[in-house]
């Protein structure tokens, strides 16, 4: 019988990247990724990232948790939303617009986002 632990001595962008395509390999439909950038460098978040792009292509759909805007800028997603605070504040399908605003002010600046009022209760 075989003891060996799959991922075993990976690093931490070598075991996302492992947990990811094993995740794909099922060929769900739909996918939750939170954090896909933890303990990820660069060169294997892009891969990550390339991966699920690939894999979104083939009418899937996924739901991507992040804190990172590197993720949102290289995902490209279709419909991007922000929370604070346990609420969505902002939302729009023109990631770009949102991850410049972040970029450059932080997330608290979508307080004031136009969408705002929307979601308020």
């Amino acid at each position: 019988m075989c003891k060996s632990k799959i991922n075993a001595n990976f690093s931490g962008g070598e075991k996302k990247f492992s947990e990811i395509t094993q995740v794909i390999a099922t060929n769900p439909k739909f996918i939750i990724f939170d954090e896909v950038d933890s303990g990820v460098d660069l060169k294997n978040l892009e891969k990550i990232i390339n991966i699920i792009k690939n894999w979104h292509s083939k009418n899937n759909s996924a739901l991507v948790i992040t804190h990172n805007p590197k993720v949102v800028e290289l995902l490209k997603p279709d419909l991007i939303y922000v929370l604070l605070n346990g609420k969505i504040i902002c939302s729009s399908n023109d990631w770009n617009k949102i991850y410049h605003t972040i970029k450059k002010y932080g997330y608290e600046k979508c307080e004031k986002c136009q969408m705002r009022k929307l979601y308020s209760n």
